[in-house]
């Protein structure tokens, strides 16, 4: 199905979407000569650059190691995604407050350096949750709040 489905993507790309005849080069959304080496030599770009990496690492490190967790928790392999469609649909809606009150009070910094020990806190859960269910989803929860 999903090759069906990029088969017909592809198809449409070529023969639908019209071709454009008027090529203007943007410097807000096109590569500009010159300008790569610069943007990698940022430093603030690095620090969010890196800050991005580890937080991805984590996410990729925890989807490892979480589901030989939950099943030594006695969770079957085949109910999984009730817990992640629970939390995502809890940390989604609860995500949001905080959202508004990071842009409306511009406190985006605190609520940022809240969410980061928070994501701490949730690792430290999750690392000596062992074989308890509840605490594996707990700090499951605590993870995507903070993410």
């Amino acid at each position: 199905m999903i090759a069906a489905l990029a088969t017909l993507g592809i198809i449409l790309t070529l023969w639908v979407v019209p071709n454009s005849t008027n090529h203007v080069l943007n410097r807000e959304s096109g590569m500009v000569k010159g300008s790569f080496n610069k943007v990698l030599a940022e430093p603030r770009l690095l620090k969010l650059n890196f800050g991005i990496m580890c937080l991805h690492i984590l996410l990729m490190s925890t989807f490892v190691a979480l589901p030989g967790q939950l099943a030594d928790a006695g969770f079957p392999a085949a109910e999984h995604w009730k817990v992640y469609l629970a939390t995502m649909v809890i940390a989604f809606a609860a995500v949001v407050p905080f959202i508004i009150y990071a842009e409306v009070k511009r406190r985006m910094k605190q609520v940022f350096l809240f969410c980061v020990g928070l994501i701490i806190v949730a690792e430290i859960l999750l690392w000596e949750a062992g074989q308890h269910f509840w605490e594996l989803v707990i700090g499951v929860q605590l993870f995507f709040l903070a993410f």
